[in-house]
């Protein structure tokens, strides 16, 4: 056995030993020879830091490279390459590796597979390794010449999601174009019909929203963003991407106000797992969160486009009220419950400064399902989760409600919403 010989034989001829099967590597006699020599070289610089010196010193790292490229179709020696050059080389030679051109499909896919497998190829401990954001650029750059190729796909948006969840890193990709390679991403993959590729594309804008969040809000909410999570949420492909889109949607209403007219827009036909993701807004490991944290909690829409959208919102949220109604109450069901009383009570908030009762059918309903907590000593979890703002006004809401003539619901549906345009720039100036 090749560790065998390293513990018996002199250095000198442990050294000898390494130049012979590093010759043997790049002979290109035939791939088996080469894959017997990159076996019995890993067997020997395993757990032995001095034997990976002497095969770097000896030109490993370049004799792996070109291995790679002549025998690329040979999976198992293409492993047996990448995890070697990770021994020997560190991330300074899986980094040389991305650089390098040509690099075929098969060397790529197996080296962001090692990345994915080793995570201490980026960090440690601390954090981000000083190499991380230069792998990060490499990695994107690769994912960006994947072309429509499933497999590559989805391992380097799995790679770029574990990264980005490192606020450093989440940066770096914001900074340098990251939202529309994940937008472009995701439009291949709904095209390609790749669930994974477009959950973890979601995945990803979600935490690029939240690093963003401070002074980057304009790399998100971009209509190339917003077009790419419609086409991924008419996907159909189940429950846990809806969900997903649901969640970057949610990030992304939450972010400081703009213009979120566009990201309302989406509301219209979203779907029951869609609308739960953006109430969730974060999620666990299995795509549902143990605890409520509705993105859009307390957030007050000045902009005027997006206010005559928001019963779109309201809409969507009352139908999801229903079909929560309907089922049996369980931990799941009650947490979405608790985030949903929050997004309508910030609805409720933003719009009832602009619309008589009776305007608007869907804040009318909205009003009815929140007022009756405002009556009642709040001894339920779920009437505290309304916010006291919000219930003030959708008990001011009720009340002129109650006073208002009964008319019927169609007549309600067509009457225009009236948003003062003055009073709106008055409040925006305050």
């Amino acid at each position: 056995m090749p560790c065998d010989f390293v513990k018996t034989g002199t250095t000198e001829q442990v050294i000898g030993c390494v130049k012979l099967l590093i010759q043997a590597l790049i002979s290109k006699q035939s791939p088996e020879l080469a894959l017997d020599a990159a076996w019995a070289l890993n067997e020997m610089a395993h757990n032995n830091p001095l034997v990976s010196g002497w095969i770097r010193d000896a030109g490993g790292q370049q004799a792996l490279q070109e291995s790679l490229v002549v025998y690329c179709s040979h999976r198992e020696h293409v492993d047996c390459c990448i995890w070697l050059l990770r021994m020997i080389g560190g991330v300074h030679g899986l980094l040389q590796l991305l650089q390098t051109e040509p690099l075929p499909a098969e060397v790529l896919l197996a080296l962001l597979q090692v990345l994915r497998k080793d995570n201490t190829c980026w960090r440690n401990n601390q954090g981000p390794l000083d190499e991380a954001p230069q792998l990060l650029r490499c990695c994107a750059q690769r994912l960006a010449q994947c072309g429509q190729a499933p497999p590559l796909l989805q391992e380097a948006s799995a790679l770029l999601q574990e990264m980005s969840l490192e606020p450093l890193l989440g940066q770096e990709l914001l900074v340098m174009g990251g939202t529309q390679l994940m937008s472009l991403t995701l439009q291949m993959a709904v095209r390609c019909q790749d669930v994974e590729t477009a959950r973890s594309c979601c995945n990803i804008l979600c935490s690029l929203a939240k690093v963003g969040r401070v002074d980057s809000q304009h790399y998100l909410r971009t209509t190339e963003v917003l077009q790419a999570l419609q086409s991924a949420a008419q996907l159909g492909s189940g429950q846990e991407l809806e969900v997903s889109v649901g969640q970057t949607l949610g990030f992304i209403l939450g972010l400081p106000e703009e213009r979120t007219s566009s990201a309302i827009q989406l509301f219209s036909g979203l779907g029951e797992f869609a609308v739960q993701g953006v109430l969730l807004g974060r999620s666990t490991g299995n795509g549902f969160a143990e605890t409520p944290r509705c993105t859009v909690q307390n957030h007050r829409w000045e902009d005027v486009e997006a206010i005559r959208l928001l019963p779109q919102m309201v809409g969507e949220l009352l139908k999801l009220q229903k079909i929560l109604g309907e089922r049996k109450k369980t931990p799941f069901t009650s947490c979405i419950h608790l985030a949903l009383l929050d997004a309508l009570g910030s609805c409720c908030s933003s719009l009832s400064p602009h619309l008589a009762p009776g305007a608007c059918a869907e804040l009318d309903e909205a009003v009815r399902l929140i007022a009756p907590q405002t009556n009642s000593v709040v001894s339920h979890e779920s009437e505290s989760r309304v916010p006291p703002e919000s219930r003030m006004a959708a008990s001011r809401q009720a009340e002129l409600l109650r006073a208002e003539p009964n008319r019927s619901k169609a007549s309600r549906l067509h009457e225009p919403m009236k948003i003062p345009e003055e009073e709106t720039m008055k409040r925006r100036e305050r």
